[in-house]
């Protein structure tokens, strides 16, 4: 149907799979694409709200309205870790949980079987007193990305959970984040 269809088992995006094959994003798509949408749930897995990525790459968050539809605001919404059913469990059952600056790098992650998480918004959100709470007693690797901001974020994140959680490392990996890490160490 002139549809151009691609997936990565390794996480890549559509713009990195475009650029392997030598085209030029920019020339195929004139506005903004949507290229993923992430699930924030209650531990019980009711949806809270979504954060849509967008190519180029941009974010905007949405709500349910209840009657079927989105609004396009987080207002009335208490911020929740991503995946956090699976962190819950995780944590229980004293599991190592990694925290990463996007859901992206959650997802790569969880195709080898790994449990990870992040706050909406990347490194420039709030940690929360709540994510504090939930990751009580865990076994805890925090990854970076590999610039100033997502090391700060690190930082931050490490400084509210030191005396909280069971163990506590922060792994600097050398590149961008952990799915460029995957991507040059995919066995």
């Amino acid at each position: 149907e002139g549809t151009l269809l691609m997936h990565c088992f390794v996480g890549c995006s559509f713009g990195d799979i475009l650029g392997a094959l030598g085209y030029e994003r920019e020339n195929l798509i004139t506005q903004h694409e949507l290229e993923a949408i992430y699930d924030y749930t209650d531990a019980d897995g009711n949806l809270l709200h979504q954060a849509i990525c967008y190519y180029p790459k941009s974010f905007k968050q949405r709500r349910p309205d209840g009657k079927g539809g989105y609004v396009w605001d987080l207002k009335g919404i208490t911020p929740v870790l991503y995946q956090l059913p699976l962190v819950i469990e995780a944590v229980s059952n004293n599991k190592m949980v990694f925290i990463v600056e996007g859901e992206k790098d959650c997802l790569n992650l969880g195709y080898y079987g790994l449990i990870a998480t992040t706050c909406s918004g990347g490194a420039s959100a709030e940690w929360q007193p709540q994510y504090t709470e939930v990751l009580r007693n865990a076994r805890i690797v925090i990854i970076p990305d590999n610039d100033t901001p997502g090391r700060k974020h690190a930082e931050k994140i490490a400084s509210f959970l030191y005396g909280w959680a069971g163990s506590l490392k922060v792994l600097e990996l050398g590149v961008k984040d952990v799915t460029e890490w995957l991507k040059s160490h995919n066995p």
